[in-house]
């Protein structure tokens, strides 16, 4: 299992810290191939693929959490909050990064892409502001066939892609970060 992050920006905290997450999912998913070979956890729900990126911050030695209740302010009134969970945090180092996730519909286009991303990054931005020191907004995008290759690479909608192949890519992972 390959991985690759782009751009690659190696004097960017943020990229050091992604890519070596990424690096680790790499290795996750190859070592439960072994067991499993048909595991393609991108291709369902959000949640499977949101638990191998865990499971990959905690390979990376990070420390994380996922599915975590916390406050988020409302969508209608910003100026208050409600009970809410968040998909995923973790401590890299000193610092803290959240994440927010939504899976791209099957066979996604330009369009919807950025429409996934955009709810993505809206939910990140719900998050408080003493949760995190950095916070994302990330798009699962599982590749099902040779045509979704094009439309993934044409949509620059991101600050980082995240690509896990095999011998052909399986999977897309857009990251935005939301400003802090």
């Amino acid at each position: 299992m390959k991985h690759s992050l782009l751009p690659k920006k190696e004097n960017d905290d943020d990229y050091r810290i992604l890519e070596r997450w990424l690096r680790e999912a790499a290795t996750l998913l190859q070592g439960i191939r072994y067991y499993a070979p048909d595991y393609r956890p991108f291709e369902e729900l959000e949640v499977p693929g949101v638990s191998l990126l865990l499971g990959a911050a905690a390979s990376a030695g990070y420390y994380p959490i996922s599915e975590y209740q916390t406050q988020k302010r409302k969508t209608a009134d910003k100026r208050r909050v409600a009970d809410g969970r968040g998909d995923l945090w973790f401590v890299a180092g000193t610092e803290s990064y959240a994440f927010e996730f939504k899976r791209a519909w099957n066979r996604s286009t330009e369009s919807q892409l950025h429409e996934c991303m955009r709810l993505a990054i809206n939910d990140a931005e719900r998050i408080e502001a003493d949760e995190a020191d950095h916070y994302f907004g990330a798009v699962l995008a599982p590749v099902f066939d040779a045509s979704d290759i094009g439309h993934y690479t044409n949509f620059s909608g991101s600050d980082y892609i995240g690509i896990l192949a095999d011998k052909e890519p399986e999977l897309f992972l857009f990251i935005s970060k939301v400003a802090e």
